[in-house]
């Protein structure tokens, strides 16, 4: 039967055993999930349309001694830091002087870091 189906429809039939809940209700939850971004990068993107176009970018390494934060990782400043790191890039608006986006990654994610700054 599971075959068949879209993962998303999928997880609705293998949670009903696990939760008294429908499949509409089930399968709306599992579409929303991660949609709290939405908001925040529509924020961005408005905020990067009314920009003068002039962007810097700036990048800092963390430190954090952190066992539960997930983005904490050795990076290539480790052995400098002599700990795990996480990355934190802001672009700024050069004429405004306003921030337009902030974001943090992994502190070995060097490549989503370019890709997201392009």
């Amino acid at each position: 039967m599971i075959s068949g189906l879209f993962p998303e429809q999928v997880v609705s039939v293998i949670f009903r055993q696990f939760l008294n809940v429908g499949y509409k209700a089930l399968n709306a939850l599992y579409e929303n999930l991660g949609s709290r971004q939405n908001r925040r990068k529509a924020f961005e993107q408005m905020m990067l349309e009314k920009s003068s176009d002039r962007v810097a970018i700036d990048g800092h390494v963390i430190a954090c001694t952190s066992e539960t934060n997930d983005l904490s990782e050795f990076g290539y400043k480790a052995s400098k830091l002599g700990t795990e790191q996480i990355n934190w890039l802001t672009a700024y608006d050069v004429v405004s002087r306003e921030p337009l986006l902030s974001q943090m990654y992994s502190g070995a994610d060097r490549q989503n870091i370019c890709k997201s700054i392009v």
